[in-house]
């Protein structure tokens, strides 16, 4: 098996761990953010963030007519989340594809026009049962505590440096307390939940389980989309271990389910897929909070033969990448990471705001690895972890995709420079 990452001992004899020396030298934004200042300001940040959350959520669920009826479910992602699971227990699993059904559960306030199908594979739908068994406004701020739960705990295990890198709480609060949990909470979305199996099957990864981790990485299956460069990575590492575990993982995720829900499922699944697809390329135009160039590209007005060759080469430049660095194991795993994670959203031509949170995890892993010198640096830092998570709620005013999808960018492109220097500098 090909080795996946340098050793603990490795990373501080290239570190210095633990000298007056590496801490003299240790780059700004790692330095700056360690000092008492910068860890109270950390802090202060995700307090803010997690009451400001807490506030919306709070707000949400006192509008809604907890009797049931009619706006007794908020106008929010989550919506369709519960209402698939609610349908399946009533309706049958095959039923809640069908957008209609759906929208009869949801049943938004009286003249809402908000439409949110449930689009996902039984896998996902198997998980949100439980919650389709209580009530919306149970259901809802349940579902995000144990989401962001999850991905606090997955952060614990993923970001553990050596000596003389910085502490763990610092990069914890970074991946897993950022401003980003604001659009999460707002959302409903599955992000959080599906950024902390990535960060668990990188933890096991990178202690050379490979097995445990193929096994873990496959539930990301749960959302295709995002999983186009996973394979790219691996395979380029030539992890054959890895892979097929994975690959046996995506398999069970998938057969297991459908014990369940039928085959029909999987052919019901594509039409509805598929439909989507077509609004959605019909309407991409005018949605400005997507984080792909291809909603970019048609924002601007370019046609959709030519949006579609701009992202096609934005996710072919972002998987030359990943392969570049994945198929070198002199660099040391926390730069690679750091490429992985932030190349994935960039590859998905349906990638929305509420995916900027995976550059926030690639920018932990990035100064993990001990990149953050210069104001560029800064300027990528506020961006990603504090500006960018709160364009969508200024839609109306600016066009948040116009950020967004150089912001991403720009985190892959930090994350592959300085992946690619580490080797010639670490010599």
């Amino acid at each position: 098996m090909t080795v996946s990452a340098p050793d603990v001992a490795q990373d501080r004899a290239r570190a210095g761990a633990g000298s007056p020396t590496a801490d003299r030298t240790r780059p700004g934004l790692a330095s700056r953010l360690e000092t008492a200042a910068g860890r109270r300001l950390l802090l202060l940040a995700v307090w803010a963030t997690l009451c400001l959350s807490a506030m919306i959520v709070g707000f949400l669920v006192s509008r809604l007519g907890l009797a049931g009826g009619p706006g007794a479910v908020a106008e929010n992602d989550f919506a369709a989340f519960w209402a698939a699971a609610r349908g399946a227990w009533s309706l049958g699993p095959t039923a809640v594809l069908d957008p209609a059904a759906v929208a009869e559960i949801q049943r938004f306030r009286p003249g809402s026009t908000a439409y949110f199908p449930f689009l996902h594979p039984p896998g996902l739908l198997a998980i949100l049962l439980p919650f389709g068994a209580l009530p919306y406004a149970a259901a809802y701020p349940l579902w995000l505590a144990l989401s962001w739960a999850a991905l606090a705990a997955a952060a614990v295990a993923a970001l553990n440096p050596g000596a003389a890198g910085p502490r763990r709480l610092t990069l914890v609060l970074i991946a897993a307390g950022g401003p980003g949990l604001v659009m999460q909470f707002f959302s409903g979305q599955t992000t959080m939940l599906w950024g902390a199996i990535l960060l668990a099957a990188l933890a096991l990864y990178e202690r050379r389980r490979p097995l445990a981790a193929g096994l873990v990485l496959g539930l990301l299956a749960i959302k295709p989309p995002l999983c186009l460069l996973l394979p790219v990575a691996f395979v380029a590492a030539r992890d054959w271990r890895f892979v097929a575990a994975a690959a046996l993982s995506v398999l069970l995720v998938a057969a297991l389910p459908t014990l369940w829900t039928g085959v029909g499922y999987w052919e019901a699944w594509l039409a509805a897929l598929d439909e989507q697809g077509r609004r959605a390329r019909a309407n991409v135009h005018a949605i400005r909070d997507m984080l792909s160039w291809f909603s970019v590209a048609r924002g601007l007005g370019a046609s959709t033969g030519l949006a579609t060759a701009l992202q096609g080469a934005v996710a072919l430049s972002a998987a030359a990448g990943v392969a570049l660095v994945w198929a070198r194991p002199d660099i040391p795993f926390a730069a690679r990471a750091a490429v992985l994670v932030a190349a994935l959203p960039l590859a998905s031509p349906y990638a929305w705001y509420y995916e900027l949170m995976l550059s926030a995890l690639a920018l932990a892993y990035l100064v993990r690895a001990g990149w953050g010198r210069g104001p560029l640096a800064w300027a990528l830092f506020a961006l990603v972890w504090v500006l960018g998570p709160f364009l969508p709620l200024l839609s109306n005013l600016v066009e948040a995709r116009l950020i967004l999808a150089p912001a991403a960018t720009l985190t892959f492109a930090a994350a592959l420079a300085f992946a690619l220097s580490r080797p010639a500098a670490d010599g």
